[in-house]
């Protein structure tokens, strides 16, 4: 879990006000497929 709270951390400072999209975008693949997989 630690590495997954740290990528997650990651995720938020690159998309910066994404971070909400990022917290939805396990529970929602369609945000993946429609912004292009972010990862």
């Amino acid at each position: 879990d630690g590495n997954d709270s740290t990528k997650l951390k990651k995720d938020q400072q690159q998309y910066g006000s994404l971070s909400i999209y990022s917290s939805t975008f396990e529970e929602q693949p369609s945000f993946e497929l429609g912004l292009g997989q972010p990862m």
